[in-house]
C-alpha cells in the first residue's frame, strides 16, 4: 500500500492544500470533503475534510478519531463534519428505515452527545440535520436543539442536509442560527430535482443568502448513478480536452460554481485524483455543456 500510495503521488506531484471556502465567520471548510472510507489514507494523501454520520455506524465514525489521532494532519487543519437524524421522516426511503430502527429518533440532544462520543475527538467543526422531519414543528425543534449545541461548544457551526430553497427560507426565519450549509445531491446529470434542493434554484438561493451548497453525490449522473457520467459522450469530449477523467471534470463542474464536494471510497489513486481539480479550469462553454447534460426530473418543492 505505501509503495502505490508513492507511485500515485509521484504521478500526480505533491497535492497543495486544498482550497477553503469561509461557511461562518472564521470557520473555513475545504472545497473537497471524504465521506466513507478509509479518512487516514485520505488525510495521508493531502485531504483535511472528512464527513460521517451518526447512521453510518460505528466504524465509519470511528474512522475519523482514528485519522486525527494520526497526526499525520494538524487538527487546526483537519475539518470532520457529521450529522444526525431527524425522525420521524419519510423524505426518502433511507430516512425511513433509520428512523424506523433509531431507539433515541425523537432525541435530537442525544443523538449530538451519541455521534460525538462515537468520534471521539471532542468539538467537531460542522453539525448537519441529515434530513427533515416529516413535519415542520419537528424540524424546527430539532435544528434549536443543534443550536444549543454551539452555544455549548460541542460544535463550531450548524447546517443541513437535503434542504431546498423553501425550507431553508423558512428555518432562517424562524431560528437564531442560519444554516452555514445545506449538503445536496448536486453534480452534472443532477441538478434539476427541487425535492431535496437538488436544483439550480437552491443553490442560487444559497448564494444570496450565504449559505453553502455541499454536494454529496458530485458524481452523480442522468438517472443519479454515478457510473453514467463515465460513459457521457459530452463529459469524455471535455475530459480529454483537458487530459482529466471524467470524474475529476465533474468536480471541477462542481467547485468551479463554489460547491463543496464530499467523495468517497478507498482506492489511493482516487483520492489523489479527487484532490487534484484546483489547477485547471473549464471554459464557461464547458460548463454550459455539462450543465446541460442534467434533466428536469418534473419534482414539485416541498414547501412549509
Amino acid at each position: 500500500m505505501q509503495l502505490l500510495l508513492i507511485a500515485v503521488i509521484c504521478n500526480y506531484g505533491l497535492t497543495a492544500p486544498v482550497p477553503t471556502t469561509e461557511i461562518a465567520k472564521g470557520v473555513f471548510m475545504p472545497m473537497i470533503n471524504h465521506g466513507s472510507g478509509n479518512q487516514t489514507l485520505w488525510v495521508e494523501v493531502g485531504g483535511g475534510g472528512m464527513d460521517t454520520a451518526l447512521e453510518y455506524g460505528d466504524e465509519n465514525q470511528q474512522n475519523i478519531k482514528i485519522a486525527v489521532e494520526s497526526k499525520l494532519m494538524e487538527r487546526s487543519k483537519l475539518f470532520v463534519t457529521t450529522k444526525i437524524p431527524c425522525c420521524p421522516s419519510d423524505v426518502y426511503s433511507y430516512s425511513s428505515r433509520v428512523c424506523k430502527d433509531w431507539k433515541d429518533w425523537h432525541s435530537t440532544a442525544a443523538n449530538i452527545d451519541l455521534t460525538l462520543k462515537k468520534i471521539g475527538i471532542g468539538q467537531v467543526d460542522l453539525l448537519l440535520m441529515h434530513y427533515p422531519c416529516n413535519d415542520w414543528e419537528g424540524t424546527l425543534a430539532a435544528y434549536k436543539e443543534m443550536e444549543v449545541a454551539v452555544v455549548q461548544g460541542k460544535v463550531r457551526v450548524i447546517g443541513v442536509s437535503n434542504f431546498n430553497a423553501s425550507m431553508l427560507e423558512a428555518l432562517t426565519k424562524q431560528t437564531k442560527v442560519k444554516p452555514a450549509v445545506t449538503q445536496n445531491a448536486y453534480s452534472v446529470g443532477n441538478h434539476r430535482n427541487p425535492l431535496l434542493g437538488s436544483d439550480d434554484a437552491t443553490l442560487e438561493y444559497c448564494r444570496r443568502n450565504g449559505i453553502t451548497l455541499s454536494a454529496w453525490g458530485p458524481l452523480g449522473g442522468t438517472t443519479g448513478h454515478s457510473g453514467d457520467i463515465f460513459h457521457n459522450s459530452v463529459v469524455k469530449a471535455i475530459a480529454d480536452v483537458h487530459n482529466r477523467s471524467a470524474a475529476q471534470i465533474a468536480l471541477r463542474w462542481d467547485i468551479q460554481q463554489g460547491i463543496v464536494s464530499v467523495t468517497s471510497g478507498n482506492n489511493p489513486a482516487h483520492m489523489q485524483e479527487n484532490l487534484h481539480v484546483f489547477d485547471f479550469e473549464l471554459s464557461e462553454d464547458e460548463m454550459q455543456r455539462l450543465a446541460a447534460i442534467g434533466s428536469s426530473l418534473g419534482q414539485e418543492i416541498k414547501s412549509f
